[in-house]
């Protein structure tokens, strides 16, 4: 399982702008605060700003004046600065809901995961029954890693707020994090009983099913995850696409077992910078890198053309297929010519040495290729003879 497949959705914030009764005098601060919130629910939030600082020259104890401008802040991407004015805001009013639970979002949106998760603490003492909290400090502790927390968070939103999908959907990620795999397939299925456009529950459904190896209905989730949101990027996944490669490739033995090749990637990488430099490759860029899957792709440029490199990693002794990035297999009218690097190891477990062999090197590659487009193919390898 890779945490790069994982959505989990963005803390939110709640949105509460306070609006006064129409004043007169243009000195009032009451219609310099009006003034402001007009250009905040205009979505004008670098305007806002100045005149809420002014408006709190003349109201600096009214906690709602800084509870809008940190949301103005934070609609600008300003985390520090909102986080400041919500605090401002609670120092007035500890009681000020809204601001307790923005200052948790800005703080986790600053990795500041920790803090953030006392924020949401606070929070529920004050309302034991806030799922929208218990949620989001679920998020806080699965990204701390501390998941039997980030369960028992979920659990009890569960608990107030059975038809909730959120809370399931967010469930069902730490469990497919830690490779509980029917019980996340179960919670992304409740996620999508109960809100069934949930794009990143479908998404998340498929990611499991395929880690179970039931490939045909992860298909059909992953599909299906795009055709709800055409925005979805799913990497690192092999959608089971098998495409033959269009000249031969071997492979080289002896090759490190899977479980010491974790470090191996690097290096791999740049042998093969080395080698395409040998061969005289320059300008040579990575542009999609897959280390989980061992494979990537580059741009190189020789002889003044330009070039995208498919690099994939064999990585056992009886290998007959590679994994490469699906688009690489995708003809397109304006793709570069395609070269094709596979690469073995040739240190085994217990040897001393290193060692990396390139086992085909294929310059105007030309793969046949399904009609649909997956993330990652598995490229048949012609075994040693």
């Amino acid at each position: 399982m890779f945490r790069s497949n994982l959505v989990a959705m963005r803390l939110l914030p709640v949105v509460a702008v306070l609006f006064v009764g129409c004043s007169s005098g243009k000195d009032n601060p009451e219609v310099t605060l009006e003034k402001a919130n007009i250009q905040f629910t205009r979505g004008n939030y670098d305007d806002a700003i100045p005149i809420y600082t002014k408006a709190a020259e003349k109201l600096p104890d009214r906690p709602e004046l800084y509870f809008s401008r940190g949301l103005c802040y934070e609609r600008l991407q300003l985390d520090q600065k909102a986080f400041e004015d919500y605090a401002r805001c609670l120092e007035i009013d500890p009681q000020h809901i809204d601001a307790r639970n923005n200052s948790g979002v800005v703080l986790a949106n600053m990795d500041r995961y920790t803090e953030a998760a006392e924020q949401f603490t606070i929070l529920i003492e004050q309302m034991p029954d806030n799922v929208l909290a218990l949620r989001n400090r679920g998020l806080c502790y699965h990204d701390l890693k501390k998941f039997d927390k980030a369960l028992a968070d979920y659990d009890r939103g569960i608990e107030i707020a059975p038809d909730d999908a959120e809370t399931w959907f967010q469930r069902g990620n730490v469990l497919l994090e830690q490779l509980k795999l029917a019980e996340a397939e179960a919670d992304f299925t409740k996620a999508i009983e109960l809100h069934p456009e949930h794009s990143k529950a479908w998404m998340n459904r498929g990611v499991t099913r395929y880690q179970l190896g039931h490939m045909e209905v992860a298909m059909e989730d992953l599909l299906h995850a795009r055709e709800l949101d055409e925005n979805i990027v799913i990497p690192g996944i092999n959608w089971v696409q098998t495409a033959p490669a269009a000249a031969e490739v071997v492979v080289a033995k002896p090759l490190l077992s899977p479980e010491a090749m974790s470090d191996r990637w690097d290096g791999c990488v740049n042998f093969v910078l080395q080698h395409l430099a040998e061969q005289g490759y320059s300008d040579i860029k990575i542009t999609d890198d897959l280390p989980e899957h061992k494979c990537g792709l580059l741009t190189a440029a020789k002889d003044g053309k330009s070039y995208e490199v498919v690099l994939a990693f064999s990585f056992t002794a009886d290998a007959d297929s590679v994994e490469i990035p699906g688009l690489a297999t995708v003809p397109q009218p304006d793709s570069l010519p395609r070269v094709l690097v596979v690469v073995a190891d040739s240190k085994t477990d217990d040897s001393e040495t290193t060692g990396f062999q390139v086992v085909t090197f294929t310059e105007d590659w030309k793969p046949a290729a399904d009609k649909t487009v997956p993330v990652l193919s598995r490229l048949k390898l012609t075994p040693e003879k």
